[in-house]
């Protein structure tokens, strides 16, 4: 017997002591160390390249990101060897804002790259920035300094800076640091009163399509100073002020709690004009924990919130609007309102920070629309509009969506906010019929919904656009009902009416059944309820549900032009747990799919995504089977599917043809497994991705883990995988974890060796200058499918410690 050259993988797991100064820099973030010392590089699907020049930074070492044109992905660096840095170590403070920096020089292209925070409570992801990109200074070409202004959550204790790769381009970074001042946010609503000498510092003022002013006379207020929003022209479009200069007042700083009701107010008084309507309000929230300056985006709002005239309105009158917070915010803007038609003064805007406290909530709120458009939220404006008859409904008030063809809109139930699942007695893990009432008032597109999870004010999961079949021809009430399944983490949902595209569709009665019902793990797998439950994404691939002409009833139809791309995913796009398929990790399963070729002469593919903890963790790659038929006929088409170990769920892919047009029909799979394959050769047969790289030491995936070190693993050899993690450090104790699969009968390892220089490997137990390292083995920690390495170091700690991880093939 022999043996092949050991496949291996090596990551270092030095660790480096911060100095505090001022301003505070992350571990190396000024490059000083090479190779990238602290810091941890990630890349996916796109092609990037990380070097670490010694000079010519700001000043000294410095980092390039550098992505091919065109070959798209992400390319990051994750700081501190992707280790949560606790806060205390950069002396900063939960709940505060802080300005970070970095210096950025573009070294070949047009895109400047960014930053992202994520926080942390101890090792669990609990909020991040997302991420936060900058106009570029100048045309980039030389080292600048950019700044970004990030509010630490409250209940945060650590938190990673992430650097983000320029589209395109080759991008340096340089000095990353944080200013450990707090910028203490502001505790007021910013010149409330109207009494400072300019407000336009403090108010900005936006307008569109009519003609419309605003001005602050010091006097005639009340009392004196006051702000004026002219609109007696009454030519359509808005005005609006935003306060604190359109920037975000915090929550916490004005004493307001999300989840809670509060009474915002406003003096208000018609000054003129023709129609004697009085102002309103609106009230605009973010995540501050994830908003980049300056072009935020709400996470909600409140509808155009307008008041009953008070007498006549020539009298300065205190209106007050009730406003209840969204779960996930934890910033607001305060928008007041032009009078359509009049020309209106303001004065003495203000909330009251005490709760009004709220009933439970039991239906969907207004879901009769019999209280017009309170409670819904539209989002999408730009093309299209929103209202609300107060007759004509099914019965009664309704509301419609009119979209122009292009863009999108929706509303939001609740104002934007989550809706508890508790209220509706709904469970997770259960499915519920959630139903509304549409009618076509244009057009030939009925509208949709979808459904947005929460955990603890954190969305985990969606059903995707959910389009149901037009009822006859839709010019008549009809109810549309929706089987959704909520995941078990749930405790909160957002319900999202779709927009008809290019149509105008009438919307009525709202409601969620608490009787649960029982649903397959592959939903609509006949496609007898149209797309319902197929999620479609593509370019250049146009999707229908024919009603007849399947193997037999309704089938999918994808239409490719010959460019792009088509994918229906099954369940809404979410991910089937391998136990409710019936099938375990490890094991080797038979998906099959009925196909018909309509036009061309190209048939339609399959793929099954792999997850675990909700992190995509493998794939099948794209499986195009021969045609196994002459066109207009249909086949049945089998894909032999090999589940990695460790996987925990699964999404199942149908693919386009390109260039022609096929039906697909009958999505099944078998719950009984098939051989599992016993040879390092009948295992990389499993994976069709890999192409002609099918070699022991070879490495299609460009992930550093060659295709012995993944089938050790257990992990896919055609798709990027993290492979060994630095978990933690205790005291001269180095631990790592990596993923343990079921070897092949013909490949030995895992074998570990250690170095202090990436030059020199070392066996376990082995002393090397004074140094002697140790190791130790735990499976199925810290949970099954995994296996928990401990590097003990004996003698003096070096300045860097590497760890390489190796398999062998013993051939005949």
């Amino acid at each position: 017997m022999s043996i092949l050259p050991a496949a291996s993988f090596a990551l270092s797991i030095g660790l480096a002591l911060l100095a505090k100064g001022e301003p505070v820099f992350f571990p190396n973030g000024d490059f000083t160390v090479g190779g990238g010392a602290s810091w941890s590089e990630l890349s996916g699907e796109g092609d990037f390249l990380f070097t670490y020049p010694e000079t010519g930074g700001n000043p000294g070492g410095f980092v390039e990101i550098d992505q091919v044109p065109g070959s798209g992905g992400f390319g990051i660096l994750i700081s501190d060897g992707n280790e949560v840095t606790p806060l205390t170590t950069l002396g900063l403070v939960a709940g505060g804002f802080y300005t970070f920096s970095l210096d950025m020089l573009i070294v070949d292209g047009s895109e400047i790259g960014g930053v992202k925070v994520d926080f942390y409570s101890g090792d669990s992801l609990i909020a991040s920035t997302g991420d936060m990109r900058l106009e570029t200074i100048g045309d980039g070409t030389s080292w600048e300094s950019y700044d970004y202004l990030v509010e630490i959550p409250p209940q945060a204790d650590g938190l990673k800076a992430v650097l983000l790769w320029g589209e395109g381009a080759i991008v340096g970074y340089d000095n990353i640091r944080v200013d450990d001042e707090a910028i203490l946010p502001v505790s007021d609503i910013p010149d409330a009163d109207f009494s400072a000498s300019d407000s336009t510092a403090f108010w900005d003022f936006d307008s569109g399509f009519g003609t419309l002013s605003a001005s602050f006379p010091a006097t005639g207020g009340n009392l004196d100073g006051h702000a004026v929003i002219d609109h007696s022209t009454n030519d359509g479009g808005f005005g609006v002020l935003v306060s604190n200069s359109d920037q975000p007042l915090s929550l916490a700083a004005l004493g307001l709690v999300p989840g809670e009701s509060y009474r915002f107010s406003q003096d208000m008084k018609i000054l003129g004009g023709s129609s004697g309507a009085i102002g309103g309000l609106k009230v605009d929230f973010f995540n501050t924990w994830n908003y980049s300056l300056p072009d935020g985006v709400p996470v909600s709002s409140t509808t155009d919130l307008r008041p009953d005239l008070i007498g006549d309105g020539s009298t300065w009158e205190t209106y007050d609007f009730t406003v209840t917070v969204p779960e996930n915010a934890s910033g607001f803007k305060i928008v007041p309102l032009w009078g359509p038609g009049s020309i209106v003064g303001y004065d003495n805007i203000a909330v009251d920070p005490e709760p009004l406290g709220s009933a439970p909530i039991t239906e969907i709120p207004n879901g009769d629309f019999g209280s017009n458009g309170l409670a819904w939220s539209p989002v999408g404006v730009e093309h299209t509009t929103f209202s609300y008859p107060t007759e004509g409904g099914h019965p009664g008030g309704f509301g419609i969506m009119d979209n122009d063809g292009a863009g999108y809109g929706v509303w939001v139930a609740n104002g934007g906010a989550e809706i508890p699942l508790s209220g509706l007695n709904l469970q997770p893990g259960e499915a519920y019929v959630f139903s509304q009432d549409m009618k076509l008032i244009r057009g030939e597109n009925i509208g949709g919904l979808k459904v947005e999870f929460f955990a603890q004010g954190v969305e985990i999961a969606e059903t995707a656009d959910l389009y149901l079949p037009l009822s006859g021809d839709g010019s008549e009430w009809a109810s549309y009902e929706f089987t959704v399944s909520i995941p078990e983490e749930a405790d909160a949902f957002k319900l999202v009416p779709l927009w008809g595209p290019g149509s105008a569709v009438g919307f009525d009665n709202f409601m969620v059944s608490d009787q649960p019902v029982s649903l397959p793990p592959i939903r609509n797998a006949s496609f007898e309820d149209g797309g319902l439950h197929w999620y479609q994404e593509g370019e250049g691939t146009a999707f229908s549900f024919a009603p007849s002409g399947g193997n037999p009833g309704a089938y999918a139809v994808m239409a490719n032009e010959g460019y792009g791309y088509g994918v229906l995913v099954a369940n809404g796009g979410a991910e089937i747990g391998l136990q409710e398929l019936g099938m375990t990790a490890g094991m080797t399963y038979r998906f099959s799919q009925d196909m018909v070729i309509l036009e061309g002469s190209a048939i339609g593919g399959f793929k099954v995504d792999f997850f675990a903890g909700g992190e995509l963790v493998g794939s099948t790659g794209d499986l195009f089977p021969t045609p196994a038929a002459p066109a207009g006929a249909w086949a049945s088409y089998d894909f032999e599917v090999s589940i990695p170990a460790a996987v925990e769920s699964l999404k199942v892919v149908l693919l386009w043809a390109e260039g022609a047009t096929v039906g697909f029909d009958n999505i099944t799979y078998s719950s009984e497994p098939l051989a599992v394959p016993d040879t390092f050769a009948d295992w990389i047969a499993a994976y069709p991705g890999v192409g002609e790289e099918t070699g022991f030491l070879d490495d299609p995936d460009g992930d550093g883990l060659s295709n012995g070190v993944e089938n050790l693993f257990g992990s896919d050899p055609s798709a990027f995988s993290p492979g060994l993690l630095v978990s933690r450090r205790e005291g001269n104790r180095f631990i790592i974890t990596h993923p343990s699969g079921e070897a092949a009968s013909d490949v030995g390892g895992p074998i570990y060796h250690w170095s202090t220089n990436l030059e020199n490997f070392h066996p376990d137990g082995a002393s090397v200058g004074g140094v002697e390292v140790i190791f130790s083995i735990a499976e199925d920690t810290p949970a099954e499918g995994m296996v928990e390495v401990s590097a003990n170091v004996d003698g003096g700690l070096p300045p860097a410690l590497f760890l390489r991880v190796s398999a062998v093939q013993a051939l005949p």
